[in-house]
C-alpha cells in the first residue's frame, strides 16, 4: 500500500520539481520511503509503506529487466505468488514483490489479460516507453483512489487529490459536486470537487497514446453482467459463502509484516474477525473502539468475540473532542466529505496504526448482502407486488391493510410497498442523510447561488439506477449501490481515514470470487423473510453467538446528534453564524437557524444536514478563502 503520483508531457520535458511537491503529499500514505523515475517527457512517483517484500529490490517506481517498462503500484495482489510461478518459466525474478509480477505479467499477457488475471486491490500507472503506452488502472470496485487531470499535451495523476495544488493546473469548485455532496455527504465519481480533476473509474484501465495523447477508457469487470442463479438452494448459498469468505481472509494474510483485525461486535468485523482467529497460527490483535453513549458502543460484543477466540483484544472510548483533530480529518480527505462515521474510522486506525500497518475489516458485508434498510424495502416491495400482480388486487389489499393498520389489527403496513415502489429512481438512491433532492435544495440555496446544479444530482442518482439492469427492485438496489454510496462514501471513508494513519485496511467482503458469487444467491435466501443479511447472520451464528438474530444492528456511528447539542455546540454555532453564512453567499440563513433550532429542540434529526454544512464551510475557508 503506498501512494504514486506522474506527469507525463506531450511536447515538453518531464517537471522532477513539481513531481517531488506531488509527492510530498502523499507521506502518510507511504512514509518507508520515496522514489522517482525520470525519462524525457515521462515522470512518475512514488512513496512506499512497505507492506511485501520489505528490502530496496521492491522500491519503486519499478522498471523491468530491460528498462522498457516502468511502474508506479499502489495495493496489494494477492495472487502474486501464483502468478509468479507460472510466470517464472519465462522471467526471472529478483524480487519477491508483487510489483514485479505486475511487470512480468504486462510482458507476457497484455494489459487486458492481466487485469483479469490479477486479484487484489490496487491503482497503479505502467508506462510502456518502447510502444510508447500508457496504462492507468484501478481495481474492481475502486477501493483505491486514482485521481487525475488528462488534456490534449498533459496527463497528472495522483492517489491523492491535493496533489494538484502544486501543478500548473488552475484549479475552479464544480458546483454540481458540491450540490451532490449536500445530498449524499460524498463526491460522484468519477468527478471530484473541481472541474479540472475526475477519479478513473472501478474496475477499468485508461490506455493513453504518448505521442499522439488520444485517450480512451476501457471497462474491465462489471457487476452488471452477474446474474442471480434462481435455482440455487441455502444450503449451497451457506456453505459456499463461508468457504470463499475464509478464502478471501486467508488470501489477505499474505503479507511481510503483522496482520491485526478490526472488530465491531457486529456480524461483518465478527466473522472477518472469527475466520481469521481459526486461520492463524497464532494470538491474533483485535481492535475496538466506543462511546460513552451506550447506544452507539458496540464494546461489549466485541469483547465477547474476542475472549471466544482468545484475541489480544485492544479497545478504548473516544470523547468528543475532535475540535482538536477536525483540521486533519478533513485536510487529509481532499474533497468535502461529512459521512461522520470517519471520525471513529480515523480514531481507530491512528489507534491501530501504532501497532501494526496491515488490518482486515468487515467493510463491504452490507453492500454485498445487503444491510441496509433500502434492501429489506425493496425485497419486501417486491414480494408484495408478486403476491398480488393483479393492479385492482393490489389495491383492494392495501385500501383494507389500511383500515385494518389504522384500528391496530394489523403490524404491516403494505401501502408502503406501493409508496416505495412508486418512488422516482433518484429518491430510491437517496439515502435520507443529507438535503432531499427535491422538496429542500431550493430552500437551502440563496436564489441568485443555484443556477440548475440540483438537476446533476437528480440526473447522477437516476442514470446510476436507470442504466442498471435487473428484473426486480432489489437486485437493482443491490447492484446500484455498489456504484454509488459504497463506491463514492465508504470506500473513501475506509481509505483516507486508514493512510492518514499508514495503515493499510484489507477488506474480504470485497473479494472478486466472494462477490461474484454473493451476486448469483437469489434475493429471496439472501434477505429470507425481509431478513437483512440474511445469510452472513445464520453463519455469525455458527462462528460468533448462537443468538446473533437477536441482535440489533448498530452501525459504525458516534453520538453526533448529542455532540452538536452539547460539546460542539460552540463549535457548530461558530461555523454556521448569521455571519459566516450570509458572507459566504450560497446558502439561507434563515433555512440553516431553523434546521438548528428543530433539531435542539427534539422536533427533527438533522445531525448529517447540519455536519455536512459545517464540514463543507470548513472545507471552503481552508481551500477556498
Amino acid at each position: 500500500m503506498c501512494g504514486i503520483a506522474g506527469i507525463l508531457n506531450k511536447n515538453s520535458e518531464a517537471d522532477l520539481s513539481a513531481l517531488k511537491k506531488m509527492l510530498g503529499v502523499l507521506n502518510k500514505r507511504g512514509p518507508d520511503g520515496s522514489g522517482t523515475f525520470i525519462h524525457d517527457k515521462v515522470a512518475l512517483g512514488h512513496a512506499r509503506l512497505s507492506i511485501i517484500d520489505l528490502s530496496e529490490l521492491a522500491n519503486q517506481p519499478m522498471k523491468n529487466k530491460s528498462g522498457s517498462v516502468v511502474i508506479t503500484f499502489n495495493g496489494e495482489i494477492y495472487n502474486y505468488r501464483v502468478l509468479k510461478n507460472e510466470l517464472s518459466k519465462t522471467h526471472e525474478f529478483i524480487s519477491n514483490s508483487d510489483t514485479e509480477v505486475l511487470l512480468a505479467g504486462y510482458e507476457n499477457w497484455g494489459i487486458e489479460k492481466l487485469l483479469q488475471k490479477i486479484d487484489g486491490m490496487y491503482a497503479f500507472t505502467l508506462v510502456d516507453l518502447k510502444s510508447k503506452k500508457a496504462f492507468a488502472c484501478r481495481d474492481i470496485f475502486g477501493k483505491k483512489p486514482f485521481y487525475y487531470h488528462l488534456n490534449s499535451d498533459e496527463f497528472i495523476f495522483s492517489s491523492d487529490i491535493r496533489s494538484f495544488k502544486y501543478t500548473n493546473i488552475s484549479l475552479s469548485l464544480n458546483k454540481s459536486c458540491i450540490d451532490y455532496y449536500l445530498t449524499e455527504l460524498s463526491s460522484p465519481q468519477p468527478f471530484t470537487i473541481y472541474n479540472q480533476i475526475l477519479q478513473l473509474p472501478p474496475a477499468s484501465h485508461l490506455e493513453l497514446d504518448l505521442e499522439s495523447f488520444d485517450s480512451h477508457i476501457k471497462t474491465n469487470w462489471s457487476v452488471d453482467a452477474i446474474s442471480a442463479n434462481e435455482s440455487m438452494n441455502e444450503e449451497l448459498a451457506l456453505s459456499t459463502t463461508e468457504e470463499l469468505l475464509f478464502k478471501a481472509v486467508e488470501k489477505r494474510l499474505v503479507s511481510d509484516v503483522p496482520v491485526c483485525s478490526f472488530l465491531s461486535g457486529g456480524a461483518d468485523s465478527g466473522l472477518v474477525t472469527s475466520l481469521f482467529a481459526q486461520l492463524s497460527k497464532k494470538k491474533i490483535d483485535t481492535y475496538t473502539i466506543g462511546f460513552n453513549y451506550s447506544d452507539y458502543s458496540e464494546i461489549g460484543f466485541a469483547k465477547q468475540l474476542a475472549a471466544k477466540y482468545g484475541t489480544d483484544h485492544h479497545e478504548f472510548i473516544l470523547e468528543p473532542n475532535i475540535i482538536n483533530d477536525f483540521d486533519l480529518i478533513l485536510e487529509h480527505f481532499g474533497e468535502p466529505f461529512a459521512d461522520s462515521s470517519s471520525i471513529p474510522s480515523y480514531y481507530i486506525s491512528k489507534e491501530m496504526g501504532k501497532h501494526c500497518k496491515v488490518a482486515l475489516s468487515g467493510d463491504g458485508g452490507d453492500e454485498i448482502f445487503g444491510g441496509y434498510y433500502e434492501y429489506e424495502w425493496a425485497y419486501k416491495t417486491d414480494c408484495f407486488f408478486h403476491k398480488y400482480p393483479n393492479p385492482l388486487t393490489r389495491e383492494t389489499v392495501t385500501t383494507l391493510n389500511k383500515i385494518f393498520y389504522k384500528l391496530g389489527l394489523s403490524e404491516k403496513n403494505v401501502g408502503l410497498y406501493d409508496y416505495y415502489n412508486k418512488l422516482l429512481p433518484e429518491l430510491k438512491m437517496y439515502r435520507q442523510m443529507g438535503f432531499n433532492p427535491l422538496t429542500e435544495k431550493k430552500a437551502l440555496y440563496q436564489s441568485n447561488y443555484n443556477s440548475g446544479q440540483s438537476e446533476f444530482t437528480l440526473n447522477y442518482l437516476s442514470d446510476k439506477w436507470n442504466h442498471t439492469p435487473g428484473n426486480s427492485l432489489t437486485t437493482k438496489v443491490f447492484k446500484s449501490f455498489t456504484k454509488t454510496r459504497l463506491l463514492n462514501d465508504y470506500l473513501v471513508k475506509v481509505d483516507r481515514s486508514s493512510m492518514m494513519n499508514s495503515l493499510e485496511i484489507r477488506s474480504p467482503f470485497l473479494d472478486k470470487d466472494l462477490s461474484e458469487f454473493a451476486f448469483t444467491i437469489p434475493n429471496n435466501i439472501k434477505l429470507k423473510n425481509g431478513t437483512p443479511k440474511y445469510i452472513l447472520k445464520k453463519l455469525a451464528e455458527k462462528h460468533i453467538d448462537k443468538d446473533f438474530f437477536k441482535r440489533k444492528k448498530m452501525g459504525f456511528s458516534i453520538p453526533l446528534q448529542h455532540w452538536i447539542n452539547k460539546e460542539l455546540k460552540p463549535f457548530v454555532d461558530d461555523t454556521l453564524s448569521e455571519e459566516k453564512i450570509k458572507r459566504r453567499g450560497m446558502f439561507n440563513y434563515e433555512f440553516i437557524s431553523s434546521l438548528l433550532q428543530d433539531h435542539r429542540s427534539g422536533k427533527s434529526n438533522n445531525t448529517d444536514k447540519i455536519w455536512a454544512l459545517v464540514v463543507l464551510e470548513h472545507w471552503l475557508k481552508k481551500n477556498v478563502d
